[in-house]
């Protein structure tokens, strides 16, 4: 199934089934805006990033977050996978980019 992933200035992060046409999930697990929303390759994780500082990495299978990460100062503008290697590389309004492995 396809699955398209939204982020919004509510916190939210909206999954929706596309060939029902229709959102199957609300995750609320960030505190401010969601900027980024990202598909790893395998299609199984979801990032997203926001401006409460922090990128999460959630389970589309499961529909849970499975880990935050946390560092940047400031707001968190996109997040991105690498497309072979289970690193996640982030920016930041505080002039940051992270890599995290």
């Amino acid at each position: 199934d396809t699955v398209l992933a939204g982020g919004f200035a509510d916190a939210a992060c909206v999954l929706w089934e596309m060939r029902m046409g229709r959102a199957v999930q609300t995750l609320k697990h960030h505190q401010h805006q969601c900027r980024s929303v990202h598909y790893a390759a395998d299609g199984r994780w979801l990032l997203t990033a926001s401006f409460d500082g922090t990128v999460a990495c959630v389970d589309v299978t499961e529909g849970c977050v499975e880990t935050v990460l946390t560092g940047h100062t400031d707001r968190v503008v996109c997040a991105r996978s690498h497309p072979a290697r289970p690193w996640v590389l982030s920016c930041s309004v505080d002039k940051t980019v992270r890599l995290w492995a």
